[in-house]
């Protein structure tokens, strides 16, 4: 057990020495992240500091691994990735002050969701403090028994297959993974006031993004859908995905549409989900998500959750 738990995203930092006397500039690598900065601060302070993050299977990845196991904060809810690479940021300095120039669009920490039961009915069934370590938990785990537990707690109390995340559908077509799937337009639509272009997807390589859980199996499965997207800027304004698989002479399939919105923030947030759950033709599940506003924290701001929303 840590007496702290820190989470966000660290990164790889090369800042700007004064010139060489022949003209070279040249850069201190270093460590940045003001979550991963705060946790060593605490550990060097005696404190039991745990993290929460994702960093890629790459240099500079290694090279945090390497830093934490010197500095003796624990990461045990560190998850590491294949799939994108950890972010790298430049510093340079001139009369005007500092700059920093960031390259992490795509990187393992750029967005996670969460979900977890705090309350039914308006009644509170699990203390923040026992929340948020079940979160960590479940998000730094890379197996899927914690997720099927996550899942089986959901359906305890009549939220079945809630601990999927739909949310994030978007960032499986980063520029980094669009050559996993095959693309095609498919005609035009509208989504309120907007008119929108068509484009279906289908997976043809990477990893099987839908994770399934069926009886004591866990199954990854491709998935296939269509993105809907503004015209004329292209902004994706929904997504849909289809998987299907059989068992014995069943097939079942899962339907899941999220609509996304910009926000205040600057970029573009779930809104809703609307999943369904098919045995042959006959609809077994439904489950309808809303999200409130998205907010920023800042390092140091206490997270709580409000039960009364």
């Amino acid at each position: 057990m840590v007496d702290l738990l820190c989470m966000g995203e660290p990164m790889l930092e090369f800042n700007q020495l004064p010139p060489d006397p022949d003209g070279r500039v040249l850069y201190l690598e270093g460590h940045g992240g003001d979550t991963s900065n705060a946790a060593i601060a605490a550990a060097r302070q005696g404190a039991r500091v745990g993290y929460i993050t994702a960093i890629g299977k790459d240099a500079p990845g290694d090279s945090l691994m390497a830093l934490w196991a010197r500095e003796a904060v624990d990461t045990a809810t560190v998850t590491r990735t294949d799939q994108a690479l950890t972010g790298v940021y430049f510093v340079t300095h001139d009369e005007r002050g500092h700059h920093f120039l960031y390259y992490r669009k795509d990187s393992p920490a750029a967005l996670h969701e969460f979900r977890q039961v705090i309350s039914v009915d308006g009644q509170a069934i699990s203390a923040a403090a026992t929340a948020r370590h079940s979160l960590a938990l479940g998000l730094a785990s890379a197996d899927d028994h914690a997720r099927k537990r996550m899942l089986e707690d959901f359906q305890k109390y009549g939220l079945a297959t809630a601990v999927v995340d739909f949310g994030p559908l978007l960032l499986l077509f980063t520029k980094r993974q669009t050559a996993n799937y095959h693309f095609e337009l498919a005609g035009d639509d509208r989504i309120g006031a907007d008119q929108v272009k068509i484009v279906s997807y289908a997976q043809i390589s990477g990893p099987a993004y839908m994770l399934v859980f069926q009886g004591h199996r866990a199954i990854h499965q491709p998935i296939q859908g269509r993105i809907y997207a503004r015209v004329p800027d292209g902004l994706p304004l929904r997504i849909a995905i289809v998987e299907s698989r059989q068992d014995g002479k069943t097939i079942f399939r899962d339907e899941a549409v999220v609509d996304y919105t910009p926000n205040a923030q600057g970029f573009v947030a779930p809104a809703a989900v609307t999943h369904k759950g098919f045995a042959g033709d006959q609809l077994m599940v439904e489950d309808q998500f809303s999200y409130t506003a998205f907010r920023k924290f800042g390092a140091d701001a206490e997270i709580k959750f409000d039960t009364q929303q």
